[in-house]
């Protein structure tokens, strides 16, 4: 629960975040950054896991290209993400959130065409929330490397949701 609180004031950009372990001491504490870093790892562990439900399950070659995309494209943002956490001495979620863990067994409750229309929507409502994660640290983020993350690795998050809203205006009137 404290970590969905810290997450939704950061998302909506409310104050200062708690803490994170990890920091050295003596250094001026950054919590929106650190926030941040463990929000956009927690969220690029839930994402691969989907992803690759998404190109196991699905019933669809477009479905399967789009889980594709996004596991290439999370992947690379997941190895930056542990090396500049590593570098800022910056906490990375230790798991996937229970959130995320439900959603991905609800998901998994389809097969064939439904399967298919649940992971785009999964992965619609997904990229949108991580999409504002990373423009609030582009615009308010206080530390330059973390900042930069941000911005390098927005154009493909809103390119994935681009594929992904089309792909579910395809599979919602049939067309795939």
């Amino acid at each position: 629960m404290r970590t969905a609180v810290a997450l939704a004031a950061f998302v909506i950009g409310a104050g200062p975040a708690l803490p994170t372990a990890g920091q050295p001491e003596g250094k001026e504490m950054l919590p929106l950054d650190a926030e941040f870093v463990k929000a956009a790892s927690a969220s690029n562990m839930a994402v691969q896991v989907a992803a690759r439900f998404g190109t196991t399950r699905s019933s669809k070659v477009p479905v399967t290209t789009f889980a594709q995309r996004i596991s290439s494209d999370q992947a690379k943002a997941s190895e930056d993400l542990i090396k500049l956490a590593v570098k800022k001495k910056f906490e990375r979620a230790k798991a996937v959130e229970k959130k995320d863990t439900d959603a991905n067994v609800k998901m998994l409750g389809n097969e064939g065409a439904a399967f298919d229309r649940a992971f785009v929507e999964r992965m619609v409502v997904d990229r949108k929330a991580t999409i504002a994660l990373y423009e609030n640290q582009a615009k308010n983020g206080q530390d330059k490397d973390v900042k930069a993350y941000a911005e390098k690795h927005l154009p493909a998050l809103r390119k994935q949701l681009e594929m992904g809203e089309e792909l579910a205006g395809k599979l919602g009137d049939g067309k795939q």
